[in-house]
């Protein structure tokens, strides 16, 4: 018996080992990333997620509590203690942690990245390809690279993925306790992050049950849904009751989720509906909101999708920074048509059930997606909800694609397959030089080149050779616009999120000398962002108020050569301050004062 199982382990254990080592090639593309962004950037960079939670992060620092009185994080309390902690055993400044420190985490979001996938298709090269895939869609690499909790967040998701997965190749108890239990565990770290991300990730286990449920009833048979539909179900209830216990007794500010989606109701009524509800005054006073910060508010609805043709070079520009996640989004569903049709026609395996959740996953999420464009076109939650639930939804997928590829290889010879491929290959090429003329020189003949290789893959070693030429191609290529898509780089960005040592000077001379004073600073939050990470972690410092307003009120100006670098780039109209004093100048920044029309100006 003893001499059997250890026959039986010891191919399992080297096989494992042998898989393991395809974990260095995401790891590798994670440092080659991050090192990319921190090459071009370095230090100085700032954006408004990043100085708010270091805004947090020193009002937990300063008070000792992860429930501060003053500036604490509406939607969870772990990632600015996490800062604080880091602050205060290492002695580093919080901005140093932010901006220069943590982004490496990305290396460890690599590797649950692959633990993860590798537990779904149940392959390590393909756990690894996709782990590597998933760091090239720009939005999943800009969270995790901006000094946001969203590394920690979707760490955490990954984390939560692999244990689920993990958890349903076990028979017995034993096999199976260890995983629930990380599964919980990181279930609350994940809900104590940011319960708002956390609330959406239970949503799609919800939305995947009745899912789930109505499929294995109505339309195909699911192996061992006795076991797996109940298990979603648990996960639910206890993901829920985490969330009510953290909202309503361990972190009070956390309530003011509540009168968002009061907010969301009322503007969804509002625009689709047209009714006035007034839910968000309910249930305000209902949950006796006590967060600290204070909650945006939008007057006017106009599309959010309209400053893309602003933030870059040009709209041309946007959409090549962004093949990969079109690419996966038609890929994606393609492969869950594929798969649905598959499962329709002789059920789901035992073996595929991780896959027929990822499969049920990546629904969910697209419909989380339609409903934040909706939310979005309503001004509600910042008017950017489909670009922070984005990336959940590339979590599920990437891995969806890459397994549908790996277990399900293209027949030799399907009518249906060759017409979609022909279907495929001469509409992405219309529509790519419909968009972008110049394109048409590479557009038709790679499409040409595609159909050869899908047409002949199984026939012609030349094609598989062609394959990977192209994929290695591609892949340098969407992680060279990943990057430049995720640092916002002034080659292709007009929303620069850099700033200048001389800029920095000149912000600190200001809150010294300026206190409470208003100082145009650009037209938008770039400087006073990086004002926010430039004051120091301990003490209540005193600063000017930097603003982008050119009323009369404001008669101090803040000036750069990036400022007007930027201006020229965007067309913005700058100040005149011909017939100002220079009260400051190093070279790079100078700061003057208008000089007074009347003896009632300061």
């Amino acid at each position: 018996m003893t001499s059997g199982a250890a026959t039986t382990i010891a191919p399992f254990e080297r096989t494992v080992r042998a898989g393991s080592r395809w974990g260095v090639v995401p790891l590798m593309v994670a440092l080659a990333l991050v090192a990319a962004v921190w090459l071009r950037y370095a230090d100085p960079w700032a954006d408004v997620d990043t100085a708010v939670l270091a805004h947090a992060a020193r009002a937990v620092l300063n008070e000792g509590t992860v429930t501060p009185s003053q500036a604490a994080y509406d939607h969870g309390f772990a990632y600015p203690t996490l800062l604080a902690s880091l602050a205060a055993v290492t002695g580093l400044p919080i901005r140093e942690l932010q901006t220069t420190v943590l982004p490496w985490l990305t290396v460890a979001t690599a590797l649950m990245a692959f633990a993860a996938f590798r537990a779904i298709s149940g392959s390590a090269r393909a756990g690894a390809v996709a782990a590597s895939l998933l760091f090239v869609q720009p939005d999943f690499l800009f969270v995790n690279q901006r000094g946001s909790h969203e590394k920690m967040t979707w760490t955490l998701v990954l984390a939560l993925i692999f244990a689920l997965m993990a958890s349903l190749r076990g028979r017995r108890l034993q096999e199976v306790a260890p995983y629930v239990i990380v599964f919980y565990l990181c279930g609350f770290a994940f809900l104590c992050t940011n319960a708002f991300f956390g609330s959406s990730f239970t949503t799609i286990i919800l939305l995947s049950l009745l899912g789930g449920i109505l499929v294995a009833r109505r339309f195909f048979r699911v192996h061992a849904s006795r076991r797996l539909l109940p298990r979603l179900a648990y996960v639910f209830i206890a993901l829920t009751m985490l969330t009510y216990l953290i909202v309503f007794y361990l972190y009070a500010p956390a309530t003011n989720n509540l009168a968002s989606l009061g907010r969301l109701v009322d503007r969804l009524a509002a625009l689709y509906l047209n009714v006035e509800t007034q839910v968000e005054s309910r249930v305000s006073s209902a949950a006796a909101v006590r967060s600290n910060a204070a909650i945006a508010r939008t007057d006017t609805t106009t599309s959010p999708y309209a400053p893309v043709s602003l933030a870059w070079a040009n709209t041309r520009t946007f959409f090549m920074l962004t093949t990969f996640t079109w690419v996966m989004i038609l890929s994606a569903l393609l492969a869950w048509l594929a798969l649905g049709t598959s499962f329709l026609r002789r059920g789901v395996a035992q073996r595929e059930v991780p896959l027929f959740l990822v499969w049920a996953f990546t629904a969910a999420a697209a419909v989380q997606i339609a409903a934040s464009v909706a939310t979005d076109f309503a001004g509600a939650l910042g008017s950017n909800l489909q670009l922070r639930l984005f990336p959940v939804f590339a979590i599920f997928a990437v891995p969806l694609v890459v397994a549908t590829i790996l277990h399900y290889p293209m027949p030799r010879r399907s009518k249906s397959l060759r017409w979609t491929v022909i279907a495929t290959g001469v509409t992405l090429p219309t529509a790519v030089a419909a968009a972008y003329p110049p394109a048409m020189a590479v557009a038709f003949p790679g499409a040409l080149v595609l159909m050869y290789v899908v047409l002949n893959w199984r026939q012609s070693l030349m094609a598989r050779r062609l394959a990977t030429v192209i994929g290695v191609g591609a892949f340098l290529y969407f992680a060279g616009a990943a990057t430049l898509k995720a640092t916002n780089d002034p080659l292709v960005s007009n929303k620069w999120t850099f700033y200048s040592d001389a800029e920095a000077y000149g912000l600190r001379w200001g809150n010294e000398h300026l206190a409470r004073m208003l100082v145009w600073a650009e037209f938008d939050e770039r400087l006073r962002e990086a004002n926010e990470l430039l004051l120091p972690d301990r003490g209540g410092a005193t600063e000017a108020l930097w603003t982008r307003s050119q009323t009369s009120s404001v008669r101090y100006v803040f000036m750069s050569d990036i400022i007007a670098a930027r201006s020229a780039r965007i067309g913005g109209i700058l100040p005149d301050t011909r017939d100002d004093d220079r009260i400051y100048d190093n070279g790079r920044v100078s700061i003057t004062h208008r000089v007074p029309q009347t003896p009632y100006q300061p």
